[in-house]
């Protein structure tokens, strides 16, 4: 809620009730995380539907580098499991990238082979899936004795022994996933944003400080950092104020339930998402992936919100459009974000932020 530029409190949706609430406060924080599930492979939660960064925008708040999202190359890929990670530390234990046909192909691609950065592995593996015809590629690391491994690794042994990989005699089969979003609410070095009251912080805030390509970790120092400044900025400013208390709302709207397949609209934004404006990105694709988007956009547009799974639903809608957009408008390479028909980085003219803000 926000009046002349300042938030006055949180408007929130009983579903029990089927009415809204409004609380009111003297400081709001959003800690509400990524918007990894706009993709059909994340490491992130079911949650991550980046709904505190879809309420932010919809508040006035200015939104920065949606365009920038981080893909792990390394993931497990197992019909039971495709969001666990294998972390970098393995390949540099000495690992192997190989393909379906066990040759290793990471020093064709770059003279640093599998420690070469994150999105440079990404996209070699991307690349050589698409040159073998196959699902995935494989991690080995299996010169290493299984004490070693076990004592090393124990957890990425325990879980890969678990699907009944045994990695100290058999390779990993890996595929790249969405990791993490760099973009966010942009704040600045305290967690403030251009909403007076209104404060971000963790994965749910873009502070600039990942640039275009997160460094493993950062996130976690990042998190302990903001949050703290976020606490003592509010203890610096805050004021009690008097608080509405389970204040129920009645919101008239022309908007009618409907009965939608929410799964199937779901899992369609994210092979969008991931189709076209996943770790390579044309022009051509990101219009494609945007009209798509729109039309979804157009169509939920009249239906009314009945359930959490709407809310959620509309704001992967948003945040789709909004990542497409910055996508469109950034016609360069940098980092995580990477265009085919733009594929060298532009100091000249790029070296700067998307903001997106509702007008």
């Amino acid at each position: 809620m926000t009046v002349d530029n300042n938030c006055k409190g949180v408007l929130a949706y009983d579903g029990n009730r089927g009415s809204y609430i409004a609380y009111a406060a003297g400081a709001i924080v959003c800690a509400a995380g990524g918007f990894g599930q706009l993709y059909s492979n994340t490491t992130n939660p079911r949650v991550a539907t980046g709904d505190g960064v879809a309420m932010a925008y919809r508040a006035g708040a200015k939104i920065m580098n949606m365009e920038f999202i981080q893909f792990h190359p390394t993931v497990l890929f197992h019909p039971q499991n495709r969001s666990f990670l294998i972390s970098e530390a393995v390949r540099g234990e000495g690992a192997l990238l190989k393909n379906i046909h066990g040759e290793r192909f990471m020093p064709k691609y770059h003279r640093m082979a599998e420690l070469a950065p994150r999105d440079v592995v990404s996209r070699s593996i991307f690349d050589e899936i698409k040159k073998t015809g196959s699902d995935c590629v494989y991690l080995d690391i299996t010169f290493k004795s299984e004490d070693y491994i076990k004592s090393r690794f124990p957890n990425i042994y325990r879980v890969c022994k678990g699907y009944g990989i045994d990695i100290s005699k058999n390779y990993i089969p890996v595929a790249p996933a969405e990791h993490y979003c760099m973009g966010g609410i942009k704040t600045d070095v305290w967690g403030c944003t251009d909403l007076n009251g209104f404060y971000a912080c963790g994965e749910a805030a873009c502070s600039g400080i990942h640039g275009a390509n997160r460094l493993a970790s950062n996130s976690l120092l990042e998190g302990l950092v903001f949050g703290h400044r976020v606490g003592q900025k509010i203890g610096e400013s805050y004021f009690r104020k008097p608080r509405i208390g389970d204040m129920h709302i009645k919101v008239q709207t022309r908007k009618k339930a409907a009965d939608i397949d929410v799964e199937k609209i779901r899992r369609d934004i994210r092979e969008i998402m991931t189709k076209y404006v996943g770790i390579i990105r044309t022009g051509e694709g990101l219009r494609a992936a945007e009209q798509r988007i729109n039309h979804y956009t157009k169509e939920l547009g009249l239906i009314k919100n009945t359930c959490i799974e709407h809310f959620e639903l509309r704001n992967m809608l948003l945040l789709s459009r909004l990542v497409i957009e910055s996508a469109i408008e950034r016609t360069e390479s940098r980092g995580a974000h990477f265009r085919m028909d733009f594929q060298e980085t532009d100091d000249i003219n790029w070296k700067r932020n998307v903001i997106k803000k509702r007008v």
